[in-house]
């Protein structure tokens, strides 16, 4: 008699992210919505910020900080977001902030951030269309995954208050 061979299920069957950016004038008003977008993430998100991670590897990073940027979606080879957003300094540093993290069910990470027009993140107005998160502020942080949406003009008297969430179903 043959023996059965029992079927290996994966309780996860797929990673997705999604974004979702407002911006917000000095008086609390709504001034855009991007309404919730699905992100991409690129290899090395699942290489370097899953796979190493998992195993806890000396090369494995851990998401730290969200940029904003004017180019459109990463792809799935990037590793770094396009247009991301420069303070205008001669040192051309990213503006790139940290978050607050919550698990919100089982199976969501949710990550909020606010670029407050008063902490001087925007000198000058700026068409966005994309978000990212990095492992890092510096320029040789990496990508772990990003998105974009319709263009918004991100006025210098506005702030942005973003939410990021990455499902595991």
């Amino acid at each position: 008699m043959a023996k059965k061979r029992s079927k290996i299920r994966d309780n996860v069957k797929c990673i997705r992210g999604f974004a979702h950016v407002h911006l917000v004038g000095r008086d609390g008003s709504l001034a855009g919505d991007s309404g919730w977008v699905e992100n991409t993430i690129v290899n090395e998100g699942f290489d370097d910020f899953m796979c190493r991670l998992l195993v806890n590897t000396t090369s494995s990073k851990q998401v730290t900080a969200i940029a904003l940027g004017t180019g459109t979606a990463p792809a799935v080879t990037s590793t770094s977001l396009a247009g991301e957003i420069c303070s205008t300094d001669t040192a051309n540093t990213f503006k790139r902030t940290t978050f607050t993290a919550s698990v919100i069910s089982s199976k969501t990470l949710r990550l909020t951030a606010t670029f407050n027009s008063s902490a001087s993140h925007n000198y000058q107005a700026e068409t966005i269309q994309n978000v990212g998160l990095y492992d890092g502020t510096a320029s040789t942080n990496s990508l772990f995954a990003g998105v974009t949406y319709n263009t918004s003009q991100w006025n210098t008297n506005q702030s942005i208050n973003l939410t990021y969430d990455i499902q595991f179903s």
